[in-house]
């Protein structure tokens, strides 16, 4: 009886330790965007970066939903190509309350840099996106901001 309450204790503790690893919020900068940042985010979206693009900021929500916003830098001699598959994207008018990005100070670009923006709500999975693409002094970035409705 001991060690049958034993193991339940034990893996109840081991429940709750990656329950509350789970629902913590997380930061990744350009020294930690991984392969794996980088393929949640494409995956999520659904937007596939061009090679040699190189993950700057990425913030996962600490909810159950994971919800994320994301900075990433874009070659420039990609930037035509992602410009023309963003415009390709719906644009709806949405109003978002408290977004995602608002906690942190890096996701929204200057409005005079931004080329193409969209805002759609996907309808097969009922997801917001929010994607922007910016001309930054020569420097393209590709912000994505996903979240379940």
């Amino acid at each position: 009886m001991n060690k049958m309450l034993t193991l339940t204790i034990v893996a109840m503790s081991m429940l709750f330790m990656s329950c509350n690893r789970m629902f913590h919020a997380h930061e990744s900068d350009a020294s930690s965007f991984s392969t794996k940042d980088m393929a949640l985010v494409e995956t999520n979206s659904g937007i596939r970066m061009p090679p040699g693009s190189r993950g700057l900021n990425l913030y996962v929500d600490g909810s159950l939903d994971e919800a994320f916003v994301s900075k990433i830098e874009i070659p420039a001699a990609a930037s035509k190509a992602m410009v023309s598959s963003v415009q390709s994207l719906p644009n709806e008018e949405i109003s978002v309350v408290n977004p995602l990005y608002s906690k942190v100070n890096w996701w929204l670009p200057r409005r005079d840099t931004i080329q193409v923006e969209r805002h759609y709500v996907r309808r097969t999975d009922v997801v917001y996106i929010h994607v922007i693409v910016s001309d930054e002094g020569g420097r393209w970035f590709v912000y994505v901001c996903w979240s379940p409705v």
